[in-house]
């Protein structure tokens, strides 16, 4: 989950009975910013539907630690992901 400035995230997964290994979705409680007017706490709740497994958490994440890691290393021995 991305945290925006200015902002706390707390998240928590909520899993399928069926398969308590697979989150199917996910709750985030944003505390919100007041950017005018009296503060006052408020809470923004956001319920996303997300579908995790470990092959799709890996293909998403692998090209952003590679394009990560790669300005570091040469490009013959940079991670490649292969099918």
């Amino acid at each position: 989950m991305n945290r925006q400035p200015g902002r706390d995230a707390s998240t928590r997964r909520v899993h399928n009975a069926s398969d308590p290994g697979v989150a199917t979705s996910e709750i985030a409680a944003y505390r919100a910013v007041a950017t005018s007017g009296e503060t006052r706490d408020k809470c923004l709740l956001c319920l996303r539907p997300v579908k995790i497994s470990l092959e799709n958490s890996l293909k998403e994440i692998f090209p952003l630690l590679q394009s990560t890691i790669a300005p570091y290393m040469d490009s013959q021995s940079a991670p490649r992901m292969t099918s």
